[in-house]
């Protein structure tokens, strides 16, 4: 997790080393909770998610 102030850009990426396909909910919960203890309004600042898993890159195209 990276957060910088200047930017107000939050980066949460995640390394999954199975198998199982990985689901997006986990890394959303984290950038939910990193807001709501910084009080941080998410629609105020750009949030890059990601999840590196079996040599491919997930990311979001949207958010829930």
């Amino acid at each position: 997790i990276s957060y910088k102030e200047r930017t107000k850009k939050l980066r949460i990426h995640d390394l999954k080393t199975g198998t199982t396909p990985a689901s997006m909910k986990q890394l959303y919960i984290y950038a939910a909770l990193f807001c709501m203890e910084y009080a941080i309004d998410p629609h105020a600042i750009d949030i890059e998610l990601r999840i590196y898993q079996m040599d491919d890159i997930h990311i979001p195209n949207h958010f829930l």
